[in-house]
């Protein structure tokens, strides 16, 4: 019962901090290139969970012993975390740059659609 309590609040925590993610990726990556940006770290997350289980067989097969196994790959996350505590996060709301994009957006509408375009 204990490591089911276990699992389920280390389920609970580490969806958790991907949610989390979205919205740091809201603060650090520009308007022009967010998209691309998020789709881009999400996408390296999941390289990261494809190659974990591949990497724990190789080390075990290698005669580690588990709690060498789980040091080496909890230095993933160690990695990971060094990184988003270099993260510099814009101090402007991204509500704001969005509300400028769209004005510019609808000023060049508005022009195209008086040129006949």
């Amino acid at each position: 019962m204990k490591l089911c309590a276990i699992c389920a609040a280390a389920g609970f925590f580490t969806n958790g901090a991907i949610t989390g993610m979205y919205a740091i990726f809201a603060k650090a990556f520009p308007t022009h290139v967010r998209a691309f940006g998020t789709g881009f770290a999400v996408g390296v997350g999941r390289g990261g969970s494809v190659l974990a289980p591949i990497l724990a067989g190789f080390l075990f097969t290698a005669g580690l012993g588990l709690p060498t196994v789980a040091i080496i790959m909890a230095l993933g996350s160690l990695l990971a975390a060094g990184v988003l505590s270099m993260l510099k996060l814009s101090p402007e709301a991204p509500e704001a740059e969005a509300g400028e994009e769209r004005s510019e957006i609808r000023g060049d509408l508005k022009g195209a659609v008086a040129h006949g375009r």
